[in-house]
């Protein structure tokens, strides 16, 4: 119930524009955060103070498709895009 309720908090939270610190490991049971909201909270933090449309500029995608990367509910990024974003924050999201 820990996991439904951290990804429940997690994803609204971060759907609304809300932002949220990186989950830590605190006690002897980890829970894990889903896969589409974790890359979305990572995906915020690495933007730091850039806007999104500056991100999307890079991406050469519209601001509308940015921010659907940095929505959980919305979030499906191609193995591509990945892979620029990877170049853009100089960050590896993924190992390929």
């Amino acid at each position: 119930m820990a996991a439904e309720a951290l990804n429940g908090v997690s994803e609204s939270e971060t759907s609304r524009g809300i932002s949220m610190p990186l989950p830590v490991f605190r006690s002897e049971y980890a829970v894990e955060v889903e896969p589409n909201i974790a890359f979305a909270l990572m995906l915020r933090k690495r933007r730091g103070e850039k806007t999104q449309s500056e991100i999307a500029d890079k991406l050469n995608i519209s601001y509308q498709q940015y921010q659907q990367l940095e929505n959980p509910r919305k979030a499906n990024p191609t193995l591509q895009t990945i892979a620029k974003l990877q170049k853009i924050f100089d960050y590896q999201f993924v190992s390929f």
